[in-house]
């Protein structure tokens, strides 16, 4: 079932449009995780050992699909004639048919719920390995720290987006979202096309030319229900087959999180995505958030291949017993946190009202020649500590903005690393510290500053430094 999004979630203003990371200034950071990002993102490329191998992919097949006639078997069979030869952009488009049967069945009932994460795994791996070495060149091996170094075998388990988008027969993989099943709670990541279809969303210059289609897939990388105070929801990682790499494949989407109810949607809720807050979608008419799927988890081991001995003893008994369901949820009245990224890397949800600058130093007198600085010895630049409030520091990339205080006329200026003066100086948190590296007062005078958190619509209670004085030199 689909559920527009219609109701306006006080989110930002209504005049509120989608916007790529990369309006943002240079000066962002782009240097690791601060200390409240403890799981590492995986980075080693995906490993495909072997040739295509038609049989063994038959076999995944029929161990993973319900049905031994499952059109997935076809696909795999057809592999045979189109890699007589290796591998082309014929095989290549098969094989992703292949990965969109595949993600169109996990967690239904036309999967096997004895299916195991080794043929899971095998299958991905296989149908990869008859697609041409354009496809997964770079392309991240997936290492979620609940099952870490397990590959794709834990997308059965569910927590995981893996769905195929793009050209394609199949009218959902054109229009709909690619959505992380069977989250077990009330709120779920997920992508879309920035505009239009997945289509008009890809971008792909690869040579040869292969279709225009790619394999999406993420997890969890924190449990939703123990997130710090100021974070919502639980944090993802976002990858893809082929890699976007910003020239030879591109895609433009949004990344959000989607929350069953209006009231789960707190505060003022940013994505915080590789570093970088994003600037929100329309949340009156963008983006579309479906129901999440209703997912049946896999009963097998991930661990163990169709042979299990545990797997078979339980066989006989499921036949008795229902199955256990993540529910799935109308998505009414709910509403959903968004923003576009120009790649894909570690995602959250923070809520800006949460955060509190704190720790600013006496700012000494100096000249407009000069960076603001403290009045120590060594005339360090001016530097604050931002936190989340209940602890912890906030995430790299908070932007904190400087005006001069009762500069109403626009008088006094930042000269802001050497551009042309503006009336307000912009940093961003590092490791819970933003820091006015080479800001400089251009008016001669007694000043007072402000500091705030200032994003989207969004901006915080002031923190007031000591008047302080500027001469020219």
């Amino acid at each position: 079932m689909r559920s527009l999004l219609r109701t306006s979630l006080a989110l930002c203003a209504a005049s509120a449009v989608l916007a790529a990371c990369t309006d943002q200034p240079a000066s962002a950071p782009t240097a690791p995780d601060g200390p409240r990002v403890t799981l590492p993102r995986a980075a080693n490329p995906i490993v495909l050992t072997g040739v295509c191998d038609v049989n063994q992919l038959k076999a995944d097949a029929r161990v993973y699909a319900k049905k031994a006639n499952d059109v997935l078997v076809s696909i795999a069979g057809d592999l045979a004639a189109l890699t007589k030869n290796g591998t082309t952009v014929a095989s290549t488009n098969k094989a992703f048919d292949g990965l969109s049967r595949m993600a169109a069945i996990r967690g239904t009932t036309d999967m096997n719920p004895e299916a195991t994460g080794l043929a899971f795994d095998g299958l991905v791996r296989g149908f990869l390995k008859c697609s041409l070495p354009v496809v997964t060149a770079d392309a991240v091996e997936p290492n979620p720290p609940f099952a870490p170094n397990t590959g794709f075998k834990s997308a059965l388990k569910g927590k995981w987006v893996f769905e195929v988008r793009g050209q394609t027969s199949t009218s959902s993989d054109l229009t709909k979202g690619a959505y992380e099943r069977g989250s077990g709670v009330d709120n779920w990541w997920a992508a879309w096309p920035k505009t239009g279809t997945w289509a008009d969303a890809i971008e792909s210059n690869l040579t040869p030319a292969i279709p225009d289609r790619v394999l999406i897939y993420g997890y969890r990388t924190s449990d939703p229900n123990n997130t710090a105070t100021g974070q919502l929801g639980s944090s993802f990682e976002h990858f893809s087959v082929p890699k976007m790499n910003g020239t030879t494949f591109k895609m433009t989407t949004t990344l959000g999180l989607c929350f069953k109810l209006e009231n789960q949607v707190t505060g003022f809720p940013r994505v915080n995505h590789g570093k970088k807050f994003l600037t929100l979608a329309n949340p009156i008419t963008q983006p579309i958030c479906d129901d999440p799927a209703t997912f049946t988890p896999t009963t097998g081991s991930i661990a163990f291949g169709p042979m299990n001995p545990i797997m078979l003893a339980k066989r006989a008994a499921s036949f008795f017993s229902p199955q256990s369901l993540y529910a799935a949820t109308a998505f009414f009245g709910g509403g959903s946190v968004t923003g576009s990224p120009d790649d894909w890397s570690p995602s959250f949800v923070w809520d800006l009202s949460q955060f509190v600058l704190s720790g600013l130093g006496t700012i000494a007198d100096g000249t407009n020649s000069e960076q603001i600085h403290l009045a120590l010895p060594t005339n360090p630049p001016v530097t604050l500590n931002v936190n989340v409030t209940g602890g912890g520091a906030a995430p790299d990339g908070t932007p904190v903005v400087a005006s001069i205080v009762g500069n109403n006329s626009v008088i006094a200026f930042f000269s802001d690393s050497g551009a042309t003066p503006a009336p307000t100086a912009t940093r961003y948190v590092k490791d819970g510290v933003v820091s006015f590296v080479d800001v400089r007062v251009t008016k001669a005078g007694s000043h007072r500053l402000a500091f705030k958190i200032v994003f989207d619509g969004f901006a915080g209670p002031e923190t007031l430094s000591n008047t302080f004085n500027i001469q020219n030199k």
